[in-house]
């Protein structure tokens, strides 16, 4: 019995010139490290309101086009292999969803949407660009990035981020889930879930854990911008009850409060995160 060939995606649709034209330009604008010229350029009047040059250049040039290196080409690509690739970090220009309702009524046919494979030095991209009429031109109404990576490698560990990764892995142990929320938990970490959650995710991890003082290994640190600003994420082994466990640790930049835990016993699916 032959074996069966997957599924291609369909081909993408032709674009006009000027959807074509209007969607490179944006794309080579971020990957020129141009934010200024991006959001002058190349926005709808309506994001330009609502998204500041300072937000592009940390939440999209510096945690994605600049790490991800020199530009090598663009390409496009079909919604089927944009929307293919599971687990991918999404980052954008999105408008508010009432604005965004309103503009799809507003222009209806009129907007041109395209999607695309981003080539660079260090890897891939996949984009997608949603083009809005304004006077003669075509510009960003909506734009989504995907990629298996934000931001940079780190040269170095910080030393007192260590030491606050030590102090919540004691806390951990120790089972003090109420002192883990209340005090080292960031904003954005005691929005999203609640102390009896946190305890239960704890409860977890504290039971793979071995007895005693943990030493793990540090595998890679890097710094993205998150949801809470600037982040320094860090990658661990370390040792198990059972057999050796994998953790990242995610410490917000400003006052390394934890805004973020996952862990799961290495090579396989088993773990948690909060």
């Amino acid at each position: 019995m032959l074996p069966v060939a997957p599924p291609q995606s369909p081909a993408p649709e032709a674009l006009s010139p000027e959807v074509d034209q209007a969607a490179r330009k944006a794309l080579t604008r971020l990957w020129s490290n141009q934010a200024r010229a991006f959001h002058a350029e190349c926005l709808l009047e309506s994001r330009q309101k609502d998204t500041r040059v300072e937000d592009i250049q940390s939440a999209l040039v510096e945690n994605l086009t600049l790490p991800i290196g020199t530009l090598e080409g663009i390409q496009q690509v079909s919604r089927g292999d944009f929307e293919a690739p599971e687990d991918l970090h999404t980052v954008g220009i999105n408008p508010p969803p009432a604005t965004g309702q309103m503009e799809k009524d507003q222009y209806g046919a009129r907007l041109q949407e395209s999607w695309w494979r981003v080539r660079a030095s260090q890897g891939q991209v996949l984009a997608y660009v949603a083009l809005a009429p304004q006077g003669q031109e075509l510009r960003v109404q909506t734009l989504t990035l995907r990629s298996s990576r934000l931001g940079s490698l780190m040269s170095r560990a910080d030393a007192a981020d260590q030491k606050q990764v030590a102090r919540i892995l004691e806390l951990i142990q120790a089972g003090k889930g109420d002192e883990l929320y209340g005090k080292v938990a960031s904003p954005g970490l005691q929005a999203s879930l609640t102390p009896d959650a946190v305890k239960i995710e704890i409860k977890q991890l504290r039971a793979a854990l071995p007895q005693g003082k943990v030493q793990p290994r540090l595998e890679e640190g890097w710094r993205w911008f998150s949801s809470e600003g600037w982040t320094r994420s860090y990658r661990y082994k370390l040792p198990g009850r059972k057999a050796e466990l994998e953790m990242q640790v995610n410490l917000n930049e400003g006052d390394r409060l934890l805004s973020g835990l996952t862990w799961n016993v290495a090579g396989s699916q088993r773990g948690g995160e909060f």
